[in-house]
């Protein structure tokens, strides 16, 4: 196989391990995986083709707040499939204004604090209820006795699977710090429960997913506050999760959920009265060719 030296924007998960000997000495070392798979697709002149993707799940619980904010929790589920080289990039979930973010309301993480190789565990302690109230940037309940989520990736086939947990993030738009713990070296199943004491997995990624306002897709998606930083809480907002493919390579499936407090709370209000529900559009922009494509989603409330 013809391989390319790796581009600046193919990034890597990372992961640590104990090396060939190193078990008496506790040295530990760290291994990119770049994306020289890709390079390869296309030097071999294999044919490049578009993505396909879908949204599988979108809901918020409860579903019956009627006109009132009610606190609950948001889920969201993405699935990529591809055609040679082809990389997801970015995926930008627009929300209507029926969502309501409270960043404010949720002590915030620095995303240096979740840089490296750090297992579950490690990242809780720096940035969820180990480390403190005052610290405890965690987007679920602190009794919660499972990760947020799951992801999986096809690099190198078969897939790889992951959990993911997600916290308050300090930023320009208080983005959403996806923390990603893989198992790279073998495929296989990896265990998302007891994240304050999991070490299981061997590499790690961390992905951004800014609050920003949603574009002009229509006046259901479209709050006067314009998902602005100050003051919460925000309407009208996105979740934009960009660069994917230099942190995450092949991302073929995303699924998390979101609850703490007021961080996300929701209404029912559009009318008419017997065909209220949320709405949802879904963009995944692609590279290796350049595309992008929108996928709607709805869900029935009261």
């Amino acid at each position: 196989m013809i391989q390319r030296k790796p581009r600046a924007a193919d990034k890597m998960l990372t992961r640590s391990c104990r090396g060939e000997g190193a078990r008496g000495t506790g040295r530990r070392y760290t291994v990119v995986l770049a994306l020289a798979a890709a390079g390869a697709l296309a030097a071999g002149g294999i044919a490049l083709a578009s993505a396909t993707s879908t949204v599988p799940g979108f809901s918020f619980a409860p579903n019956s707040p009627h006109s009132v904010f009610t606190q609950g929790q948001l889920s969201l589920h993405t699935q990529t499939s591809y055609t040679g080289s082809t990389r997801s990039t970015r995926i930008q979930l627009f929300l209507d204004d029926d969502f309501q973010f409270n960043p404010n309301s949720v002590p915030k993480c620095s995303a240096a604090d979740l840089s490296g190789s750090l297992t579950m565990m490690q990242a809780m302690q720096k940035c969820g209820p180990p480390a403190g109230a005052a610290k405890n940037a965690w987007l679920l309940p602190a009794s919660s006795s499972t990760s947020n989520g799951t992801a999986q990736f096809d690099f190198p086939s078969p897939q790889r699977t992951a959990c993911v947990l997600v916290f308050n993030g300090q930023g320009p738009a208080s983005e959403l710090l996806l923390f990603i713990r893989a198992r790279v070296t073998t495929p296989g199943p990896i265990y998302c429960g007891s994240p304050t004491t999991n070490t299981d997995g061997d590499g790690t990624a961390l992905l951004k997913g800014n609050l920003r306002a949603n574009p002009a897709i229509g006046a259901d998606y479209t709050d006067p506050d314009n998902c602005s930083a100050a003051p919460d809480p925000r309407r009208g907002c996105q979740i934009d999760i960009n660069m994917i493919d230099s942190a995450v390579p092949f991302l073929t499936d995303l699924s998390f959920r979101i609850k703490r407090g007021s961080y996300v709370r929701a209404r029912c209000v559009d009318p008419p009265a017997g065909n209220r529900q949320w709405n949802l559009q879904a963009k995944f922009t692609y590279v290796d060719p350049a595309s992008s494509e929108t996928v709607p989603k709805s869900q029935g409330c009261t």
